[in-house]
């Protein structure tokens, strides 16, 4: 099974990415960007590992599920995000908490 083009396809759609909002320091965006390319590395790595040493294989769909749910996780983490509405809307399109643009 390959779903590392699956996969990474995905959030590239996602997100729609595009290189200046990706660059931009306080943005959601670029945060997000970072986020996906660790996870979607590391949860293949993982996959790819785990059936090398004999679990089951996993789907394309459970895989999005867990890069998902650890991006959601850690984003909910921060705080001080900018108000900006690029922000607002990845905010809202993700679900993330509002806690994100409050200060500690």
């Amino acid at each position: 099974m390959i779903y590392a083009p699956n996969v990474s396809s995905f959030f590239v759609i996602a997100l729609g990415l595009t290189p200046s909002l990706a660059l931009e320091p306080c943005s959601l965006h670029s945060v997000l960007t970072r986020l996906m390319l660790a996870s979607i590395v590391y949860y293949i790595w993982r996959k790819r590992n785990a059936r090398l040493h004999g679990d089951a294989p996993h789907t394309s769909s459970m895989i999005y599920r867990e890069i998902i749910s650890c991006i959601v996780s850690k984003v909910n983490l921060f705080r001080n995000m900018a108000s900006l509405i690029t922000n607002r809307r990845l905010h809202i399109s993700w679900g993330f908490s509002d806690d994100i643009f409050n200060s500690i």
